[in-house]
């Protein structure tokens, strides 16, 4: 699974509150805004972030990390949505505000989806929508390290450091945009044996113990022998490697 995947599923598993950090983080990276707050809608315009930055005061922002997937949720979704391309009309027409509207979403959607809900938008409401899903947002952060690191921490992942420092050189950064995805604990376990294996290709040849301490280097973590024993019987097992190299 690459790594765009792995930043999507990550996204997929913030909350309202983790979402806002990501959010700040894009707008600041990718926008160049540094005055945000976090309104959460409660104000006369109903907007759940204001930009107090010159280039910003007037577009209008909106988030959601609400779930799509099934019929009931898909409903649940678009009615928040519908209601702020409603607001956006009023505070275009009433408080001066741009009819640009920068809708993020924690989720995936197609771009038949997307392509829809802008056409609605623009048609029914007036409002001109850039619609930021979690695929753009994994996309594009793949270039922003903060973003990463946000989506790390708040995963519970933050042991383990971004791309940009996770190995010394791109090399070994290979093996860790092999890695595939799954709980918290899967990943991070992916992680080491990807390390591992790294490090037995590289040395041709290593004991265990010298498994053990370059792992205690890089990750800082202290495991029992028996982690390391039965990490080893199962990349023995799946025929990762063979006896004769540990």
């Amino acid at each position: 699974m690459s790594r765009t995947k792995n930043l999507i599923q990550l996204l997929d598993a913030t909350e309202k509150k983790e979402f806002d950090l990501v959010v700040k983080s894009y707008l600041k990276s990718e926008y160049d805004y540094s005055k945000i707050v976090f309104t959460d809608g409660v104000n006369d315009t109903g907007l759940d972030i204001k930009v107090f930055d010159y280039n910003g005061q007037k577009v209008q922002f909106q988030l959601t990390t609400q779930k799509s997937k099934t019929k009931a949720e898909l409903k649940s979704f678009e009615k928040k949505m519908f209601e702020d391309f409603e607001k956006a009309r009023e505070n275009f027409t009433n408080y001066k505000y741009s009819n640009k509207l920068i809708f993020f979403y924690s989720k995936e959607l197609t771009n038949k989806r997307i392509r829809n809900y802008e056409k609605t938008a623009f048609r029914d409401y007036g409002v001109d929508l850039e619609l930021i899903e979690a695929n753009r947002i994994a996309e594009e952060s793949e270039n922003i390290i903060e973003i990463q690191s946000i989506l790390y921490k708040v995963n519970e992942l933050d042991i383990f450091q971004a791309k940009q420092s996770l190995f010394e050189n791109d090399k070994e950064n290979l093996i860790y945009d092999l890695l595939t995805f799954g709980k918290p604990s899967e990943f991070k376990l992916q992680i080491i044996e990807a390390f591992i294996l790294n490090s037995i290709f590289t040395s041709q040849s290593l004991s265990n113990s010298q498994i053990v301490e370059k792992c205690e280097s890089k990750f800082q973590v202290d495991e029992n022998e028996v982690f390391y024993e039965k990490l080893l019987n199962k990349l023995q097992t799946n025929r990762k490697i063979t006896k004769t190299k540990y």
